[in-house]
């Protein structure tokens, strides 16, 4: 939620990213072309409760690398493995849920993205589709497979990263 009462007419508001880099430092501009209404959004004292999720059915490494691909160009890859669309690389079930983690030796962070699906971190409130795994970090996260099957993928939002090959796919099954 984003309180621009605050800024006159004619301010630029820009959210910023404090790890991004050249074209992605900033990440959306907000023009305020009025002002001084008064507001009658409230943020909630308490907000929804989190469901419980089913423990998790299997657990799941990927290591994020860069190699050379077979044209001897850079490839990034998840667990060893870059996309290929004709490979499901991970089956699950509908209504299960999985710990997931991901280490990352390189030197780059790499914002990993699940589509279809929300995940979460163990020890943080909340619900995330995306984490960033710093270099010489790991992350752990959770995903709830719920509600709708089909293939999706999962993949580093780094575009430069999920372009070179940094992306899988995943069937979930009902």
């Amino acid at each position: 939620m984003v309180d621009f009462r605050d800024f006159r007419a004619g301010s630029e508001v820009v959210l910023g990213n404090a790890l991004g880099e050249g074209s992605t430092a900033s990440v959306m501009r907000f023009d305020v072309e009025r002002g001084g209404g008064a507001e009658e959004a409230r943020v909630p004292k308490r907000l929804r409760r989190l469901r419980t999720l089913p423990p998790p059915a299997v657990d799941r490494s990927f290591e994020l690398t860069l190699g050379s691909s077979m044209s001897g160009g850079p490839e990034w890859r998840i667990g060893g493995r870059a996309f290929d669309m004709e490979r499901v690389d991970i089956r699950t079930r509908l209504g299960t849920s999985e710990r997931w983690t991901f280490t990352n030796p390189s030197n780059r962070t790499h914002p990993m993205h699940l589509h279809g699906f929300l995940f979460r971190v163990p020890g943080e409130p909340g619900w995330k589709d995306t984490i960033p795994v710093r270099p010489g970090a790991s992350v752990t996260v959770q995903p709830w497979f719920d509600p709708y099957p089909g293939r999706y993928v999962f993949h580093c939002h780094a575009l430069e990263h999920g372009d070179f090959g940094m992306m899988l796919q995943m069937e979930v099954e009902q």
